[in-house]
């Protein structure tokens, strides 16, 4: 067994053991169709990344987010659930990204090869506890999203 199945096992093993003494079960959670309630993308120059966040209606498997400047250069990002509620209404996604000096470098969900002045156009697409994209939201300049090859269309921007 590797250390990070050992580490998920370990905590799993221990949640277990915290749930057993004491922690409410008695609450059974009521999922319906997650759908997004808001999102954001946001670039912070001093720190150099971009951090997007997004509050859905019920717990979710995460999300996933294209993200391109010129439809011909395109990163994929999860994004994972960081909170939810034990009820099953809200779950809190996020991931921060390092802007990466060569792009050659860029790490999936870690970082990205987009600087702040780029403004980079994506698509943010939440995952069901099935794993298929149930809700969406798009952000940046529309025709550079149409124009990327194999983008799944959104058409809900940014409320």
């Amino acid at each position: 067994m590797g250390a990070l199945a050992r580490a998920a096992w370990v905590a799993a093993l221990l949640t277990g053991c915290i749930q057993a003494k004491g922690v409410d079960t008695s609450v059974q959670p009521t999922l319906t169709e997650p759908k997004i309630l808001s999102f954001s993308v946001q670039c912070d120059v001093d720190k150099g990344n971009w951090t997007l966040t997004a509050e859905a209606s019920s717990w979710t498997a995460g999300a996933t987010s294209v993200w391109t400047a010129d439809s011909a250069y395109t990163e994929v990002h999860f994004v994972p659930s960081v909170w939810f509620a034990r009820d099953g209404s809200h779950d809190s996604l996020s991931v921060t990204l390092s802007i990466s000096e060569d792009w050659r470098d860029t790490k999936p969900g870690t970082s990205t090869a987009f600087l702040c002045g780029q403004n980079p156009s994506g698509n943010l697409w939440l995952l069901n506890a099935d794993q298929e994209q149930v809700d969406c939201r798009q952000w940046g300049d529309p025709e550079v999203l149409s124009a990327t090859p194999d983008l799944a269309s959104c058409d809900r921007a940014t409320e």
